[in-house]
């Protein structure tokens, strides 16, 4: 009893210099107890003590002594000895602590811009003010079928609520209907229609989100809102997000609360900053990867975690925004861009609607560059698409010094006379390297010979400084080289399949905000993007943010979508007989074909 009592006690966690305070339990996570205080501590290896990047600096009270990881990565770093990976510790009493300013998530640099596509304004939900003559009421016998006869709409569908609303309308004053999908009576209310009539568009990311508030009538951008995905706290990339969900269901939960939570408070901004009223947002639309729109919804992952490696659903009736406890008008419908097979989700299909591949003759390849790694490729009448277990290290995952796209990563690199330059994220100093800049330094050192082609160090070096405590090791260019090849394998297995030279491409369309941001020469230096002229490497930015504001705003895109869909085969690289011995020639870092 003694021990229970001494193990519920509670704990002062203190964070100087402002002399902050959070509350903890003995034996509790310190990196749990920071996040629940509301840091964004920079977690990326989901509390394995693996990626180094959750450094506070100790400077009172005492810790357990570090497993054999956090001793490798202390002595890589070469930490002073303060230095301790908060995910590693567990209290036995009150600390005082220090958080460098890299240990914490802020600052991303967010793509939020992407196509803007002139197509006609259809959405999907429409007003009509309807207005009730005693006469045609009573030969209608109800008053759902007199407002079947008024909107021309015989199967109107709708809800129990929907006709309690009728019951409280005064029949002798005008009434606005409000119908999605021309056929279905979603809200009633009295006076004017809302205005303006409002939508949002959503790119649900790994690694962030961005959120447009959208005039349904104008197609006008109201208000954007950017934030990284708050899900990072339980892992950096899909596979750990997966593998924390199918423990148990209350992590499931954990994962949809979060992102829930998130979504409603960046809908707030709009409301505060930009005077938009909840009650009117009718419908949202969102591009996300298949394991994000499955957590977003609250459902189980596991048929993603095992072979064949399927999801539950590639396409889904529109929900209802009360259903997901969404904070905007609770009969708004809610559009999730379809799935097309396994990890190749709604963000790809919105984006190659977005971009108006569907219709382009090819052959053409589409790329984004993200944690999955999907591609596209079509030839005529063909499309075959794969996603590549990429991994996290182009998003600055599992890299001994990455960062994501924050101020002061290194995001550029370039020899200029035979000196290394870097640029950082706004100019801020150095402290750590994003994705883009891993691709330049990896092209400048293999081509001084610094890393030979196998990807080994040269002169048996543990690692290479770029400069002041920010360097590479081995193992960083070891998951550079697995990423490169899963990349690089699964382009070659879909050429193959069309019986295609790369050579023979057209395009080649790069999205997302890594592939924003990518040297073109570099990419084809170490192997990312095959050797073809640099005029036909178009980048597009954000696709899914443009597929989500085509499909708020066209209706009919979304039939169109559907319909293209069914043209598309998924090829499983677990399935393909080359695969491995192509991966493994993959591995090895320089130009192709």
């Amino acid at each position: 009893m003694g021990k229970l009592v001494e193990n519920l006690k509670e704990i002062k966690v203190i964070i100087e210099p402002e002399g902050r305070i959070i509350q903890g339990k003995r034996g509790e996570n310190l990196a749990q107890i920071l996040k629940r205080g509301g840091i964004n501590l920079n977690t990326w290896c989901n509390l394995k003590g693996i990626c180094g990047k959750c450094a506070i600096e100790i400077i009172e009270g005492r810790v357990n002594e570090k497993k054999e990881e956090e001793i490798k990565i202390w002595k890589i770093k070469n930490w002073p000895k303060t230095y301790r990976l908060a995910c590693q510790i567990f209290l036995e009493g009150d600390i005082k602590i220090k958080i460098p300013e890299e240990s914490i998530i802020k600052d991303f640099k967010i793509l939020d811009r992407g196509l803007m596509i002139k197509k006609e304004i259809e959405p999907a939900i429409k007003t009509y003010q309807i207005s009730f003559v005693h006469n045609d009421l009573v030969r209608a016998g109800s008053i759902l079928d007199y407002l079947r006869e008024k909107l021309n709409i015989e199967e109107l569908k709708f809800s129990l609520s929907s006709l309690e609303g009728l019951s409280e309308f005064d029949l002798e004053n005008d009434v606005i209907i409000y119908v999605y999908d021309g056929k279905e009576l979603v809200r009633l209310s009295k006076g004017a229609p809302a205005s303006p009539l409002l939508g949002l568009a959503i790119d649900l990311g790994t690694t962030t989100i961005v959120m447009e508030a959208i005039d349904l009538e104008s197609g006008e951008i109201l208000g954007r809102q950017t934030d990284f995905n708050h899900q990072l706290s339980f892992g950096s990339d899909i596979l750990s997000r997966i593998a924390f969900a199918c423990t148990s269901p209350d992590n499931l939960k954990k994962l949809q609360t979060t992102i829930i939570d998130e979504l409603n408070q960046m809908i707030g901004k709009f409301r505060d900053g930009c005077g938009l009223e909840e009650e009117n947002f009718m419908e949202a639309v969102v591009a996300g990867n298949a394991t994000m729109n499955h957590l977003l919804l609250g459902l189980p992952v596991a048929s993603l975690a095992r072979a064949p490696f399927i999801s539950l659903f590639s396409s889904i009736e529109p929900l209802r925004a009360k259903d997901l406890n969404l904070r905007i008008n609770p009969e708004a419908r809610i559009f999730i861009a379809p799935n097309i097979r396994s990890f190749v989700g709604g963000d790809i299909s919105a984006g190659l609607m977005a971009a108006g591949l569907f219709d382009h003759p090819g052959p053409f390849a589409f790329i984004d560059l993200g944690t999955n790694g999907e591609i596209v490729v079509k030839k005529d009448d063909q499309i075959v698409v794969t996603s590549t277990a990429a991994g996290p290290a182009f998003e600055g995952g599992n890299l001994s010094c990455g960062l994501p796209a924050v101020n002061g990563a290194i995001w550029r690199a370039e020899l200029i006379n035979h000196e290394l330059k870097i640029e950082t994220v706004n100019g801020r100093p150095a402290r750590g390297i994003c994705g883009s800049g891993l691709i330049d330094l990896l092209a400048i050192f293999l081509q001084q010979g610094v890393i030979k082609p196998d990807g080994r160090i040269a002169r048996g070096q543990e690692k290479i400084e770029i400069q002041a405590d920010i360097f590479l090791t081995q193992e960083d260019i070891r998951q550079a080289q697995l990423a490169c090849a899963a990349l690089k394998t699964g382009f070659r297995l879909l050429l193959e399949n069309l019986s295609l030279d790369p050579r023979q491409l057209q395009a080649i369309y790069l999205a997302g905000g890594f592939g924003q941001e990518l040297s073109i020469e570099n990419s084809q230096a170490i192997g990312l993007i095959p050797r073809i002229e640099k005029e036909k490497v178009i980048f597009l930015g954000n696709t899914s943010l443009a597929g989500a504001r085509l499909l708020l705003l066209n209706n009919s895109s979304r039939k169109d979508l559907l319909s293209f869909l069914e043209k598309i085969e998924y090829i499983s690289l677990a399935m393909e007989p080359n695969f491995q011995d192509y991966f493994l020639q993959a591995l090895k870092f320089g130009p192709w074909p």
